[in-house]
């Protein structure tokens, strides 16, 4: 049995099973509600565009107006969502939501006997598609969430999958007996997927077939099934999509979900955005597991890894704003060599602030109160203004000096770090000071070689901290030299 994805060829007719609904255009006619579309619509185009988001164009023919010029199109607005009906049956509705109007285009076309009828064209967007099908009244069996930016090949999933497609075939003439019959069958065998267990749920993260979705990015399911603990609700299969982002080093964008009912109907189907600028260059970018998954038993290791860690990091998310910490990375992960310091020190921010946030064993802001301190040193103060006032940078020296009863967000994670005996070394602590640069302005010349190492520092440091929140006891990937290594995470990164 290969491990690799499986080809769009083994599911046949069922691409639909494998993937997000809107895998080619979907045309619309019969619009129940037009929201703040242009008077005359009759007809709504949906594809996936550029970077996989959802676009559209829409057509008509506005009554009683018979001239371009007696009609003043808005230009890009956002409108309301609407429901229309589409073409691929007429038990199934499609509601669209986040929509934004583009281009308006009208113009004048003759009719027979010289008449003239005004015709409408237009561009549009939408962030969301649901397409729900009429079907006798059943519970959800299996629920799958669609992703772009999974692990390539290199990070074996070990789990057997075996698709069989049979194709029969049934020619017959008039009059004429027998007819001509044939049947073919097709079956694929592949290793695509990780079986997640945490709690009393289990659920599958499978690697999607080959030629679904964009050929760019690398697809993944999140598979959850009834007979398998149930299927969690919408914002907890968002924190578990989150966790496996952080454990394959790579950010999940979500771009639609698949609910199969337990009479094999399939409601509802969703389309959906993927989030961000730039996707196609986001799932170009290096990948940064904090744990070694890119070898033969790295698959099963992430799989016991996941199913260890998720039900700490879904209690420890909010407490320790985990999440947040993640999404300052992702966005940082983004951002040009040195604008991404503040941001990476942002997330590592977030995490130490929820720790101390309203405990009572929060570490004090101040060596001493603040009108203790300007008590004590009224006249050295004073002096210090006379002596700094003419020199260059004397103000902002002078401010320095009356702000030294505080301790300094830096001095703060020095308390965090003690307490999670989380030793910080050399690169790490250069990479903290070095963001104040760009945070505060200074010399934005960039040594590209110190910037690069800057962002696998954070990205490394961010590992050691989730990971010892989590309870992790194993090795980690350190990424801050020009070769990754594995270290114990009582040692810093670069290991001194």
């Amino acid at each position: 049995m290969q491990s690799r994805s499986p080809d769009s060829t083994s599911v046949g007719p069922f691409a639909h099973l494998e993937w997000e609904f809107l895998q080619s255009e979907l045309h619309l006619e019969d619009i129940k509600d037009k929201g703040d579309l242009p008077a005359g619509v009759t007809q709504v185009r949906l594809s996936r565009g550029r970077d996989y988001k959802i676009v559209g164009s829409f057509a008509g023919s506005p009554a009683g107006i018979a001239q371009p010029d007696a009609v003043n199109p808005k230009g890009w607005r956002i409108i309301k969502g609407f429901v229309v009906t589409g073409r691929d049956g007429p038990t199934k509705e499609i509601v669209l939501e986040g929509c934004l109007v583009g281009r308006e285009t009208y113009a004048a076309r003759a009719l027979e006997g010289g008449a003239e009828r005004l015709s409408i064209e237009g561009t549009m967007t939408s962030s969301r598609v649901r397409r729900i099908s009429q079907s006798p009244p059943s519970q959800p069996f299996v629920s799958t969430d669609w992703y772009l930016n999974g692990p390539d090949n290199g990070v074996f999933f070990p789990g057997g999958t075996r698709r069989t497609v049979t194709v029969e075939y049934d020619r017959e003439r008039s009059d004429v007996e027998p007819s001509v019959q044939s049947s073919l069958t097709t079956e694929d065998l592949t290793r695509d997927f990780l079986r997640i267990k945490f709690g009393m749920i289990a659920f599958f993260i499978t690697r999607v077939p080959a030629g679904l979705g964009p050929a760019w990015s690398n697809n993944l399911g999140f598979e959850y099934r009834k007979d398998l603990g149930g299927i969690p609700k919408e914002d907890e299969r968002e924190s578990i999509s989150e966790f496996v982002s952080f454990m394959i080093g790579r950010q999940l964008l979500n771009v639609g979900c698949t609910v199969l009912l337990e009479n094999r109907a399939i409601r509802p189907e969703v389309a959906t955005n993927p989030w961000g600028n730039y996707v196609e260059n986001a799932c170009a970018q290096s990948a940064y597991p904090p744990i070694a998954i890119r070898n033969p038993d790295g698959g099963l290791r992430l799989e016991q890894t996941l199913s260890l860690l998720l039900p700490v990091y879904l209690t420890k998310r909010t407490a320790f704003d985990l999440n947040v910490a993640l999404w300052h990375y992702w966005i940082a992960s983004l951002m040009p060599l040195g604008t991404d310091l503040p941001i990476y020190y942002s997330g590592l921010s977030a995490i130490a602030n929820a720790r101390f946030r309203d405990a009572e064993d929060a570490p004090p802001t101040t060596y001493m109160l603040k009108d203790e301190y300007e008590h004590l040193l009224s006249n050295l103060l004073a002096e210090a203004g006379t002596l700094l006032a003419d020199k260059p940078h004397g103000i902002r020296i002078l401010e320095n000096i009356k702000r030294a009863y505080q301790r300094s967000m830096n001095q703060r994670f020095a308390y965090f770090f003690e307490e999670l005996e989380l030793p910080i070394g050399k690169s790490e602590k250069r990479a903290l000071e070095e963001r104040h640069t760009w945070a505060h302005g200074g010399d934005m010349n960039v040594d590209v070689e110190q910037a690069y190492q800057n962002k696998r520092v954070y990205w490394t440091l961010l590992s050691r901290i989730l990971l010892r929140i989590l309870g992790y006891q194993g090795m980690y990937l350190d990424f801050s030299g020009r070769v990754e290594s594995l270290r114990p995470l009582e040692e810093p990164a670069g290991g001194a």
